[in-house]
């Protein structure tokens, strides 16, 4: 369950030298920080396809030898898909000359194995949220400049053709010089990553580029640290987390929905309507695409779903040709009892245009559709904070989440939990009023935006990490992230499929569906009915989620371990005893209609030992 995607787990150390650190974790440095202050997230090594995929790398080879102040380490990394081939030299220099200051450099001495064509080779810098907002002093090609890094979510790259940057956070600095060509910087929260990247080539340059077999690429990045010499104490991670509950917040539990129709064939959304009832969702989400295989009949099975389990139909409609809008009005006339909301994009720019939207409000009139137009974009937030639509016509905005555009570990998915927060706060602002949904969220990209080759990864790829309770505690901190950013309506993940909630056992394909950890959650969550969030303030939410509720008279609070460690967590902020319920699932429960639990337990104090990804729900008089 656990791993980041695709690469190799070689050792890791933490580098030291005066009151610097850094944690070597090959292709990638981690937290280069100053007496526990991070400066610098990460310096990874990326090589991007034709279409913007990762290409993982392997290491080997890797050797690091101390000597006083110093310290450097080497390796060799290689990265082969079958079509992308290249290889190269890693070697990392850790070195001080005083209390006051330490010198981090990183190099890439590397070649073409094979003749390819590649969007990126090379490091990238990644900032780390604290610079948000702090001003900058950059090296750039028009000489010595300076600005802030932004608040807001930009839209666009913030600074360009850079060869260093200097910043501080606290009473620590950095300054960052960059070789091997010239770098730009973007707002990575526009994909809900917790980072601004800056990176190289800039995006001016035409790409993809060609590369021949035996050409050479080197790089380098030189990190200096610097700040006071007063010693301090190497910080370790809680196990002991605080919760601290406070009152009851204006934000509400946004309406809950899932998808369906997507990878499920008719036949089989037949034999979820009982499944799904269980979970008694708001909406059901179905993707209208006329060049797929079946659209039509998988559009009116889940239309018959919908309303079998009491649901409404909400559509993204995506439109490749302007042609194909009047069949799919027409289609959707047979589903009027059921169809609530259309979100209506432009297949190739995954976005809602203006000509897209003008179209399909004179055909929703001539077939007499009532539902509600939703605009924005179904890749990511960045095309709707990119291509903000126009207000006349539309009654709310939509964009979906997932969380590894750009990284894939576990540590990393998670730090996207706030960045949701922020894009969701973003996009609510921009509606002005109107209403925000936010979905699908899934785990993983449904498709990819930016494909060269627009037939590639068309197809979602199972995530391993789907049916884990590190995906169903993922999810309580993402429902906790979007009804405090404001979102009125969700849709997570689908019913069946790589991204599902619901399986059929490999042993029996004829049996019936099971639930994943993360079906339980969501039927548990919908079961309160509407709600209030509660105010909390947690002290390690990097190793704890937490979703407090309030209804009707009474608190429910879900709490999710999100480390393979046991954690204690302490509830502070209420002087009230509660009923600790840790969450099971069970294929046999659920159609039996019985509650996933363990069974409640009264608890009396202040303390909740979870184990490694346990979920718990904790319910009591408010």
């Amino acid at each position: 369950m656990k791993g980041t995607e695709g690469i190799a787990a070689p050792r890791t150390a933490v580098l030291r030298a005066a009151q610097a650190s850094v944690r070597l974790d090959p292709p990638a440095l981690r937290s280069l920080s100053w007496r526990g202050v991070e400066l610098v997230q990460s310096v990874p090594a990326t090589v991007r396809d034709r279409n913007w995929g990762t290409v993982p790398g392997v290491v080997t080879d890797l050797e690091t030898a101390s000597s006083g102040c110093a310290s450097r380490s080497t390796f060799v990394c290689t990265h082969d898909n079958g079509d992308v081939g290249f290889a190269w030299d890693g070697e990392v220099n850790v070195t001080s000359a005083s209390q006051r200051s330490c010198v981090i450099t990183y190099s890439m001495k590397g070649r073409a194995t094979r003749e390819f064509t590649a969007n990126r080779i090379g490091f990238c810098v990644l900032h780390p949220l604290s610079v948000a907002g702090r001003p900058v002093f950059l090296t750039a090609s028009s000489g010595i400049t300076s600005g802030s890094f932004p608040r807001a979510i930009s839209p666009h790259q913030t600074f360009l053709e850079l060869t260093a940057m200097s910043y501080s956070v606290g009473d620590a600095a950095v300054h960052i010089r960059l070789e091997g060509g010239l770098f730009e910087t973007e707002d990575q929260r526009n994909w809900t990553d917790a980072s601004f990247k800056t990176y190289g080539p800039p995006l001016r340059i035409p790409f993809p580029r060609a590369y021949k077999r035996g050409e050479e690429v080197r790089q380098e990045v030189v990190v200096e640290l610097t700040g006071p010499a007063r010693s301090y104490r190497l910080p370790g991670g809680p196990r002991v987390i605080g919760v601290h509950l406070g009152g009851i917040l204006p934000a509400k539990l946004p309406a809950i929905g899932i998808g369906v129709g997507g990878s499920e064939p008719p036949g089989d959304l037949s034999a979820l309507k009982d499944t799904i009832n269980h979970l008694r969702p708001s909406h059901l989400h179905a993707v209208v695409d006329p060049q797929k295989a079946g659209w039509q009949s998988g559009l009116r099975a889940s239309a018959a779903t919908a309303s079998a389990v009491g649901a409404s139909l909400q559509c993204e409609v995506v439109v490749s040709e302007p042609g194909q809008m009047e069949v799919i009005a027409r289609a959707l006339a047979e589903t009027k009892d059921s169809l609530s909301r259309v979100m209506v994009f432009e297949k190739k720019s995954s976005v809602t245009t203006p000509a897209v939207v003008s179209r399909w409000v004179r055909l929703a009139r001539l077939y007499d559709l009532q539902p509600s137009i939703f605009a924005g974009s179904r890749a990511n937030f960045a095309e709707l904070n990119r291509n903000r639509p126009s207000y006349e016509l539309i009654s709310g905005l939509t964009f979906p989440i997932n969380p590894q555009v750009h990284a894939f570990g576990d540590d990393e998915i998670v730090e996207t939990l706030p960045v949701q927060e922020l894009v969701t706060r973003q996009a609510a602002a921009m509606a002005a009023g109107l209403p925000l949904h936010v979905g699908p969220v899934t785990l993983k990209p449904r498709f990819n935006p930016v494909a060269t080759d627009k037939a590639e990864l068309s197809e979602p790829v199972a995530d391993p990490r789907q049916s884990s309770w590190w995906a169903a505690g993922w999810t309580v901190g993402s429902l906790a992230a979007l009804s405090r950013g404001g979102a009125g309506s969700v849709t997570y993940f689908s019913a069946f499929g790589p991204d599902g909630l619901l399986y059929k056992a490999r042993s029996a394909p004829r049996g019936p569906l099971k639930p994943y950890p993360v079906f339980e959650l969501l039927r548990r969550v919908v079961t309160i009915g509407p709600a209030h969030l509660l105010a909390t303030n947690v002290s390690d939410d990097k190793a704890l989620a937490v979703l407090a509720l309030s209804a009707h008279d009474r608190f429910f609070v879900f709490a999710a371990n999100l480390v393979n460690a046991t954690r204690v967590m302490t509830v502070k902020g209420q002087p009230f005893d509660f009923v600790c319920e840790r969450l099971q699932v069970g294929g046999e429960q659920l159609a039996a209609g019985r509650p996933a639990l363990s069974g409640g337990v009264t608890h009396r104090g202040t303390q909740v030992r979870l184990a490694p990804y346990e979920v718990v729900l904790l319910t009591g008089p408010f």
